[in-house]
Protein backbone atom coordinates (compact mmCIF):
# COMPACT_ATOMS: atom_id res chain seq x y z
CA UNK A 1 0.00 0.00 0.00
CA UNK A 2 1.05 3.60 -0.62
CA UNK A 3 -0.36 6.74 0.96
CA UNK A 4 -0.01 10.25 -0.39
CA UNK A 5 0.45 13.23 1.91
CA UNK A 6 0.16 16.54 0.06
CA UNK A 7 1.24 19.91 1.41
CA UNK A 8 -0.32 22.93 -0.28
CA UNK A 9 1.37 26.31 -0.68
CA UNK A 10 -0.74 27.65 2.20
CA UNK A 11 0.58 24.86 4.45
CA UNK A 12 -2.60 22.82 4.55
CA UNK A 13 -2.19 19.04 4.67
CA UNK A 14 -4.15 16.27 3.00
CA UNK A 15 -3.80 12.49 3.28
CA UNK A 16 -5.10 10.79 0.13
CA UNK A 17 -7.02 14.00 -0.69
CA UNK A 18 -8.63 14.24 2.77
CA UNK A 19 -7.74 17.50 4.55
CA UNK A 20 -6.46 17.16 8.11
CA UNK A 21 -4.31 18.76 10.77
CA UNK A 22 -0.78 17.68 11.56
CA UNK A 23 -1.97 16.01 14.79
CA UNK A 24 -4.68 14.10 12.95
CA UNK A 25 -2.15 13.06 10.31
CA UNK A 26 0.16 11.66 13.01
CA UNK A 27 -2.63 9.67 14.64
CA UNK A 28 -4.00 8.39 11.34
CA UNK A 29 -0.59 7.27 10.10
CA UNK A 30 0.23 5.57 13.41
CA UNK A 31 -3.04 3.63 13.24
CA UNK A 32 -2.49 2.76 9.59
CA UNK A 33 1.07 1.57 10.29
CA UNK A 34 -0.22 -0.71 13.06
CA UNK A 35 -2.52 -2.47 10.58
CA UNK A 36 -0.21 -2.27 7.54
CA UNK A 37 3.43 -2.26 8.73
CA UNK A 38 4.85 -2.24 5.18
CA UNK A 39 2.96 0.88 4.10
CA UNK A 40 4.87 3.47 2.08
CA UNK A 41 4.15 7.19 2.33
CA UNK A 42 4.92 9.75 -0.36
CA UNK A 43 5.11 13.35 0.85
CA UNK A 44 4.43 15.81 -1.95
CA UNK A 45 4.79 19.54 -1.51
CA UNK A 46 4.45 22.52 -3.79
CA UNK A 47 7.79 23.67 -5.17
CA UNK A 48 7.16 27.15 -3.80
CA UNK A 49 5.82 25.92 -0.44
CA UNK A 50 7.35 26.48 2.98
CA UNK A 51 10.10 24.07 3.95
CA UNK A 52 9.17 24.16 7.65
CA UNK A 53 5.77 22.56 7.05
CA UNK A 54 7.39 19.84 4.95
CA UNK A 55 9.88 19.09 7.74
CA UNK A 56 7.06 18.88 10.30
CA UNK A 57 5.10 16.50 8.07
CA UNK A 58 8.17 14.31 7.56
CA UNK A 59 8.70 14.20 11.33
CA UNK A 60 5.07 13.17 11.81
CA UNK A 61 5.47 10.38 9.25
CA UNK A 62 8.66 9.08 10.89
CA UNK A 63 7.11 9.42 14.35
CA UNK A 64 4.26 7.13 13.29
CA UNK A 65 6.75 4.31 12.76
CA UNK A 66 6.59 4.35 8.97
CA UNK A 67 10.04 3.80 7.47
CA UNK A 68 9.30 3.78 3.74
CA UNK A 69 9.03 7.46 2.84
CA UNK A 70 9.30 9.13 -0.56
CA UNK A 71 9.46 12.85 -1.27
CA UNK A 72 8.32 14.67 -4.39
CA UNK A 73 7.42 18.19 -5.45
CA UNK A 74 4.93 19.70 -7.82
CA UNK A 75 6.67 21.86 -10.38
CA UNK A 76 6.02 25.54 -10.54
CA UNK A 77 4.66 26.86 -13.82
CA UNK A 78 7.08 29.37 -15.30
Amino acid sequence: DELLVEIAVDGSIALNAQAMTLDTLSTTLRDYHTNYPDVKVVVRGEASGALQQTVEVLQAVRGSGIEKIGISTKRMNR
